[in-house]
């Protein structure tokens, strides 16, 4: 509609990290991934391991089984290259987003 409702961009021009999630969670509910892939990578793939882990709780609850959590490594470095990961991918979604936006 040509509105930009995100405050990072209506103010300095540059899209958030997140902008465009909920367009690509629409693309992705209608059964368009790649458009939603290729509007918002990290938003999308987070999405889809959400999605996998609902169904495989589901699975669990049904068959009577638990299943485990994810756990953050315990370790220092451990922790250390979990958020390095974390921030990396972040940073390469948020260069992504700005070189891709309108």
């Amino acid at each position: 509609m040509g509105v930009a409702i995100c405050p990072l961009k209506r103010f300095t021009g540059i899209p958030c990290l997140t902008c465009g999630s909920t367009r690509a969670a629409f693309l992705a509910l209608s059964g368009d991934f790649r458009g939603a892939f290729l509007m918002q990578p990290l938003a999308t793939a987070l999405m889809a391991l959400a999605g996998f882990y609902c169904i495989a709780a589901a699975c669990a609850f049904l068959m009577r089984r638990e299943i485990p959590l994810p756990r953050l490594p315990r370790s220092r470095a451990g922790k250390i290259a979990f958020w390095t990961a974390a921030a990396l991918l972040a940073a390469a979604n948020w260069a992504y987003v700005i070189c891709n936006s309108n």
